[in-house]
């Protein structure tokens, strides 16, 4: 075995390793946190170290494509490519700091009865004419107790009747008896709702006293150094079930921390969380749940499960009240999730007469188009363009981000938390390739052209940003000097191409739903963008490269983050389940992949 000696988060960690074990292999299985969007395939060049000594493999000759003459020489690596071959010593840069995370719920109003209610009952005193037992007392009422098989619970029941004559304060759970609080205690009792993303997570803290959301916390998904996508991630699983196994604890580890601080900032005991809700895309949920989505990468595409499920919490081991009962919402297929079925309950358009359309835009997107009567739906493989993967110099929504762009007489841009630029994120990207098209950068097929068919009125300061990187023409951002990085941030040909690729598969869709409804544009009523990446973008950016079709640009709104309200929406009635089963039934999912017309509609809109 070898030392690794790990300098990361101002943290200095030893770890052993056998020899050739792949370095980004070394650093998942001991929590590091690095980024691999592509699941250590070596194709996104994100997983990078800077090794300071020891006995490494040589340097691939695609790690010095990817990197460059000057990272190699001041000693950059992939991790995906790095073997450990002895002792050595490595710097993990910390790419986790000052992320911004979508939690808006837009405006959604919480109001009547929850999930969770507390009454008082009387169940009259035993006598020698009655003498069920006390759990029997209770079932007889009011039928399934979910306090029914633990034992602990059970051996405080007898005092907890008597010591109140039999008349209790007694907390429900969708109509089922969950536990008797104890008496002198006049607290409220609570609620957690979970937006699971593939890129972040959402967990908000629900009072059913108050009827409101108090308090949320969010964090990225610890599980992205199994790659940036679902299928990079299914891929983990099938390659080893210890990788299924760490994905499912990563999440639940966080998840119960995040509770643990919601509790700590609002004096909440967990013993007075009695539900929990919780929505993802399909995989998401199958991972939370401990389930494999290994059959969801194939066609025909199929998962285990998308009903949705009553669990204990010890069946996830999450630490609320363990006599609580915690929600899984239904999916509609292997690529329509629980957190579509939360957006649409949470936009209300299953019970609008008007038709709307919503879309959650990210490496996959979800479309949903109808009213009260039909909904269909479908899903398409945008990729991880719109999260800054794949893209040369693409970072996600993270301090130095740059998400803002103008070219006018030069260029100018914004960047999250006004830091110096590291990179581009996905509503950067959006701008600055419909930036380029209204100068005549990019032409129509997304081509950089070269500076002597710019027309003459564009600014020369922003022609000579047009250079030559790999053979291809590219666009700069921003130099080397300027950059918090120290290196030249860019728009490569090939990020146009991803751009392209992604975008056409979002249009592609909506135009596909909106034909096999039978509506047009002029049917639709509104057009909610749901979503982290949906509430950043700039709609005339979106509109103007063609994601979104120009014939609803009046008519979008954005929906915030719509799969969390819809969680939190799910625990805040008493309908919800009668509702979200209803929002599954009566929605047809389009597969595009069989669609004979996807094909040339995704072709057609690769085109600006």
């Amino acid at each position: 075995m070898f030392k690794v000696y790990v300098s990361f988060k101002d943290q200095q960690i030893t770890l052993q390793s056998e020899e050739n074990k792949v370095l980004l292999d070394l650093l998942r299985e001991n929590e590091i946190d690095i980024p691999a969007p592509c699941g250590g395939k070596s194709k996104c060049g994100k997983c990078i170290v800077q090794v300071l000594s020891g006995k490494l493999n040589d340097v691939a000759a695609h790690e010095k494509d990817v990197l460059g003459k000057e990272r190699i020489n001041a000693g950059y690596r992939l991790s995906c490519m790095t073997k450990v071959l002895g002792d050595c010593s490595i710097i993990v840069p910390d790419f986790s700091n000052e992320a911004t995370i979508m939690t808006d719920l837009s405006g959604v109003e919480f109001s009547g009865n929850g999930i969770v209610n507390k009454f008082t009952i009387n169940l009259g005193k035993p006598n020698v004419h009655d003498q069920a037992s006390d759990l029997e007392r209770i079932q007889d009422k009011y039928g399934k107790c979910l306090f029914e098989n633990n034992m602990r619970f059970l051996n405080q029941l007898p005092s907890l009747l008597r010591q109140s004559d039999f008349k209790v304060e007694m907390i429900f759970i969708d109509g089922m008896p969950a536990d008797i609080p104890d008496q002198d205690s006049k607290k409220d009792y609570f609620g957690i709702a979970i937006d699971i993303g593939t890129t972040t997570v959402a967990v908000y803290l629900y009072d059913f006293v108050s009827k409101n959301p108090i308090d949320h916390v969010s964090f990225l998904n610890p599980q992205k150094p199994f790659g940036a996508d679902v299928i990079s991630r299914i891929d983990s699983c099938i390659q080893s079930e210890e990788n299924l196994k760490r994905q499912s604890e990563l999440v639940i580890l966080h998840v119960n921390n995040a509770i643990g601080t919601l509790c700590k900032n609002n004096g909440v005991s967990t013993n007075d969380i009695y539900t929990m809700a919780f929505v993802g895309n399909t995989t998401m949920m199958h991972l939370f749940m401990g389930i494999s989505p290994v059959n969801i990468a194939s066609s025909p595409f199929i998962p285990v499960t998308v009903a949705m499920h009553r669990l204990k919490p010890s069946d996830l081991g999450i630490t609320i009240n363990p006599n609580g009962l915690i929600y899984a919402l239904p999916c509609i297929s292997g690529y329509v999730g629980a957190d579509t079925v939360g957006a649409v309950y949470a936009t209300g358009m299953h019970k609008n007469n008007k038709i709307t359309v919503m879309c959650d835009i990210g490496t996959n997107g979800e479309i949903v188009l109808g009213n009260r009567d039909q909904l269909y739906t479908c899903s398409t493989a945008a990729g991880p363009a719109f999260e800054g993967a794949n893209i040369k110099c693409g970072i996600g929504g993270v301090a130095g981000a740059i998400d803002k762009v103008k070219i006018d007489t030069d260029v100018v841009y914004t960047t999250i938390g006004n830091k110096k630029p590291t990179g581009i994120c996905g509503s950067g990207i959006v701008d600055v390739i419909a930036e380029m098209l209204d100068e005549g950068i990019i032409d129509y097929t997304g081509r950089i052209v070269d500076q002597d068919e710019l027309d003459e009125t564009v600014p020369t300061a922003v022609a000579d940003r047009i250079i030559n990187f790999s053979g291809d023409n590219a666009f700069l951002l921003e130099s080397a000097s300027k950059t918090g990085t120290k290196e030249d941030i860019i728009i490569t040909q090939k990020d146009v191409r991803e751009l392209q690729n992604a975008k056409a598969a979002i249009a592609a869709g909506i135009l596909i739903l909106i034909k096999a409804s039978g509506y047009t544009f002029d049917d639709i009523d509104a057009f909610y963008l749901a979503g982290g990446f949906g509430n950043y973008l700039k709609v005339s950016a979106a509109c103007k490269i063609g994601l979104i079709p120009k014939e609803l640009e009046s008519k979008v709104k954005n929906a915030g983050n719509a799969a969390g309200a819809g969680a939190l929406l799910f625990i805040s009635s008493e309908d919800s389940v009668r509702e979200v089963e209803d929002i599954k039934n009566k929605t047809e999912y389009i597969e595009l992949s069989t669609n004979p017309d996807f094909s040339n509609q995704y072709i057609d809109c690769m085109f600006f």
